[in-house]
């Protein structure tokens, strides 16, 4: 990915983790940087989301400190003191406000970590920054991941070219509600945070609210975008942030969807398109409801038609549909028309098809015009294998 002026990032393995693989990643910003973001609405939320929660309002920032391996989560005390020692110890570094550093942690629940375990790694992180260092910073982020995740767009605000980065964990505890996952975004548009978070949310709710993995809500999911303020343009009005919002629409949906693909144990990418709803919130529910069904992710990885299983997920959701108008397609061959499995459906073509590593289901309710779309994975016997090879993690 290109350099951001403003931006400087580091990627290292600070022996955070037992294994010795990359572990903590500092990321600065210029002096003036506006920042907005969405946060986990977990009630149970780990230290650092509590800390971002309080200091997000004020739209600044100066450095974002991410841990891999402990999510400093349920710490307690504990994990308080080790979140304020390591934001004290980047703020002096840098000679910042506190409150202008953002962090955030990803890996074992429950496990406080050590006094000053963080902190005293701060200088070391801080040591190797560099313009170019989006991989080591991605690497630096990941827990069960098998890849490293990241994206990159450029946009015109007026005159001028801007750039859009982005990079993301997460292949476990995914249903974010905003699982694990976390999502950094900087670009150097001028852009005041307000304004910022407005274009961020719409955004956040069509990508990284809209994939599932396996239906759980981390402690720690945070996604934080990053303005340095240090492109030629002026600061930038709603009216001519049309081609930014198209370039950070598609790095957050890219980031989402590698997330997906990363997913634990995961063979398919599985895409949910619901149409003919009465609202896009009945849309979103009905597509997240067969998204996180057990059953039709095993159906999907094993290549069995098992359309009542559809029929089941959006009944589940209480929501008023009339079974008798639905319609749902698999890759494009109907299966149900009009609440009725079709005895002549394509089997053959359709079982072959799910054999596909990418699966387009459309669910059609007849009942409005709004729409949206739901990507998810399928369920294996992966899952259940990584998840019992640790105790518990974001």
């Amino acid at each position: 990915m290109n350099p951001i002026a403003g931006v400087h990032l580091a990627g290292i393995a600070s022996g955070l983790k037992a294994s010795g693989k990359p572990d903590l990643m500092l990321a600065t910003v210029s002096p003036g940087t506006a920042v907005a973001g969405v946060l986990t609405r977990s009630s149970c939320p780990s230290q650092p989301i509590l800390w971002c929660r309080d200091i997000l309002p004020r739209g600044s920032a100066r450095a974002l400190l991410v841990n891999s391996g402990n999510a400093n989560a349920a710490t307690g005390k504990e994990g308080w003191q080790v979140l304020q020692e390591s934001v004290d110890a980047v703020a002096y570094i840098l000679a910042c406000d506190p409150r202008d550093v953002y962090i955030a942690s990803t890996g074992v629940i429950g496990d406080v970590l050590e006094p000053h375990s963080i902190a005293q790694r701060v200088p070391a992180v801080h040591q190797a920054l560099s313009q170019t260092a989006w991989t080591d910073a991605a690497q630096a982020i990941r827990t069960t991941d098998t890849f490293a995740k990241g994206s990159s767009q450029h946009a015109i605000i007026g005159d001028t070219t801007v750039t859009i980065n982005g990079i993301a964990k997460g292949s476990g505890m995914i249903a974010p509600n905003m699982g694990t996952m976390l999502a950094f975004i900087f670009t150097d548009a001028v852009i005041a945070p307000a304004l910022l978070q407005k274009v961020l949310n719409p955004i956040i709710r069509d990508t990284f609210n809209s994939i599932t993995v396996d239906g759980d809500t981390s402690t720690s999911d945070t996604v934080l975008c990053f303005a340095t303020g240090t492109a030629s343009h002026p600061p930038a009005t709603r009216a001519q942030l049309r081609d930014f919002r198209r370039a950070l629409r598609e790095v957050c949906h890219d980031l989402a969807l590698q997330i997906v693909q990363d997913g634990e144990g995961a063979t398919k990418l599985i895409e949910t398109h619901v149409i003919g709803a009465k609202t896009r919130r009945h849309a979103h529910q009905i597509g997240l409801s067969i998204a996180n069904s057990l059953l039709v992710r095993t159906a999907l990885s094993h290549h069995v038609i098992s359309w009542g299983r559809f029929m089941m997920a959006i009944g589940k959701t209480g929501l008023p549909v009339v079974p008798e108008r639905i319609d749902v397609a698999i890759g494009g061959w109907p299966v149900v028309k009009n609440g009725h499995g079709l005895p002549d459906m394509a089997t053959a073509e359709i079982e072959n098809y799910l054999r596909s590593e990418s699966i387009v289901l459309t669910i059609d309710l007849h009942q409005g015009t709004a729409q949206h779309r739901v990507w998810s994975c399928d369920l294996t016997e992966g899952y259940i294998t990584i998840n019992n090879n640790r105790r518990h993690r974001t």
